[in-house]
């Protein structure tokens, strides 16, 4: 089941008609305070909780747009997709009816939900398939309607029991400082019945997500049944009540909770993030990336963090325009820019990069990253680490020292986690490196970094002759290298090459690096990082990279 959109009109700040996509997993809503993306929220859950409802819905008047003159301005409708096997076995419920389990068996997938709100009536629509609806009616086994209805019906029920509504700290502080539900819950859980064995897993689920969230390894929740509190037992093997260890473990505990007991429904989570640590939020982030592929989580929030392109699907920006809410979805560079300008992060706030791997130019970059990949896929261009260009010469400007200077540019100061690659440009490691390399590499050593300097002549000889040979192959050059040492340069060799006029491009090198690396990258596989110290200095940057990374 998912929500596939919402449509909002004449509610809250929403003045005029706005639609919204949200068929993906992981939706952040972002906007300033007062903009309208709680009262999104609030809409959806109101749709959900009266979608069984006929005729009047009793819609509050608070949610009607102030400057509304009349209730038939009023729209608020949603698009769900429900699967044909949970209708079936709801729908089928129906003694009377049972037939409706033949009709939509005979074709698989989802049909589409539609809830609506037409002034302050309630209407719901089930699309399936005709054919299965006339063909039942021809049988005369029932009227058509009834199944329809039946079915609308049956959907109704099963949104709004895979729906759950997570409000934020400051409507769900109550609820869990007196911690009744969540302690039940998690005692159940802890301690289930002959017939509840089923759900040990998921109280596994909960404490490991507990130790990643409060940092401490090895501690144990304890539901005790008789204080109705919830203790932790430490690794050392002392008691402590969870509260103690403040309001934003509770609340991540109290989150992990619902998703962690049932992550196949449509989660609907106000603000996540208060009172939570950064360090935490990430962590949730990422617990949250990984439950989306069995539900879908929408949620408000304020937070940078849930930005990780590799935690959401999608995110909506609710902004005010002209006192009115409106909602857009954002895609691209220059939306996320927006977005971080409505959360109040400026480009200051942030001082650096995590890691910043400094290289020559534009092929070494696509060499490492290729590398990268390939040794450790999970490290992530742009999120885990960043490349810098620094262009051959122009290192000699650059200090990665604690010293200032006019003559020097800092460059701890872009990111204090410097990694610096520099070609060795001798033919043999015997002869000495220029003044300016031996420099950069002894000072972002000095800085806790990695100076790499390449073992054989330039970077590109880590590139396997048969790697080179295949590309020329693949390009249709008919002749090919015989030998590329340590202390060749790829450059020389390939002006060398006897190729045709279409091909000269090849040969000229140096005027078609990148061109010719991106061809080169695509016969480099693992195994090819097995040449001169490149596997070892690949290690050792990852290593680097994910400590970096590592949370506090």
């Amino acid at each position: 089941m998912k929500l596939k959109s919402v449509e909002i009109e004449g509610l809250f700040g929403y003045r005029d008609r706005v639609k919204v996509s949200l068929d993906s997993n992981a939706i952040a809503i972002i906007g300033k305070n007062n903009s309208g993306k709680s009262h999104l929220l609030s809409s959806i859950r109101f749709a959900i909780q009266n979608a069984n409802v006929n005729g009047k819905t009793g819609l509050p008047d608070l949610m009607a747009y102030e400057g509304s003159d009349a209730k038939d301005e009023v729209n608020l409708a949603l698009i769900f997709s429900v699967e044909r096997s949970a209708l079936i076995e709801r729908a089928s419920s129906r003694k009377s009816l049972n037939q409706i389990s033949d009709a939509l068996s005979r074709d698989n997938g989802e049909v589409l939900f539609i809830s609506t709100i037409r002034g302050d009536a309630r209407s719901k629509e089930l699309s399936i398939i005709t054919e299965c609806v006339s063909g039942i009616s021809r049988d005369g086994l029932a009227d058509p309607n009834k199944i329809l209805e039946a079915c609308a019906d049956a959907a109704c029920s099963h949104i709004q029991r895979r729906a759950l509504y997570l409000p934020s700290w400051r409507n769900h502080a109550a609820k869990v400082t007196d911690a009744e539900s969540l302690h039940k819950g998690l005692l159940r859980l802890s301690n289930p019945k002959k017939a509840d064995r089923h759900l040990g897993p998921i109280f596994a689920r909960i404490q490991s997500l507990f130790e990643t969230l409060s940092g401490l390894r090895g501690a144990q929740l304890v539901p005790a049944g008789e204080e109705s509190e919830i203790l932790i037992r430490k690794s050392s093997g002392h008691m402590l009540p969870l509260r103690s260890l403040g309001d934003g473990i509770v609340h991540c505990l109290a989150l992990a909770y619902e998703l962690a007991y049932d992550g196949n429904r449509i989660f609907l989570i106000e603000e996540p993030e208060l009172g939570v640590h950064p360090t935490l939020q990430r962590v949730f982030a990422r617990f949250v990336n990984k439950e989306r592929q069995q539900g879908q989580v929408i949620f408000s929030t304020h937070s940078s963090v849930f930005l990780n392109e590799r935690n959401l699907d999608a995110v909506v920006r609710v902004s005010l325009v002209g006192g009115r809410s409106v909602a857009n979805e954002c895609s691209g560079y220059t939306d996320a820019r927006t977005v971080l300008d409505d959360l109040g992060q400026r480009a200051s706030d942030v001082l650096q990069a995590n890691v910043c791997v400094w290289v020559e130019g534009p092929t070494d970059r696509l060499l490492v990253r290729h590398w990268l990949d390939l040794h450790q896929p999970s490290l992530k261009e742009g999120v885990d680490y960043q490349f810098v260009l620094y262009g051959g010469a122009l290192v000699s400007y650059l200090a990665f020292g604690e010293g200032e200077s006019d003559d020097l540019m800092n460059a701890l100061r872009l990111s204090r986690n410097a990694v610096v690659i520099v070609d060795r440009d001798r033919a043999t490691q015997a002869e000495p490196l220029k003044a300016r390399a031996e420099r950069v590499l002894r000072e972002v050593a000095e800085a806790g970094g990695i100076g790499w300097c390449t073992s054989g002549r330039e970077i590109e000889n880590y590139i396997p002759l048969e790697c080179i040979n295949g590309t020329l192959k693949a390009l249709g050059v008919r002749c090919e290298l015989d030998n590329f040492g340590e202390g060749d340069r790829l450059s020389d060799r390939m002006a060398a090459l006897e190729v045709e006029d279409g091909q000269i491009w090849i040969r000229k090198y140096l005027d078609n690096k990148v061109r010719m690396i991106q061809k080169v990258l695509t016969t480099i596989e693992e195994r090819h990082l097995n040449v001169l110290d490149l596997k070892s200095r690949i290690e050792e940057l990852a290593e680097y990279i994910v400590a970096c990374n590592a949370e506090g």
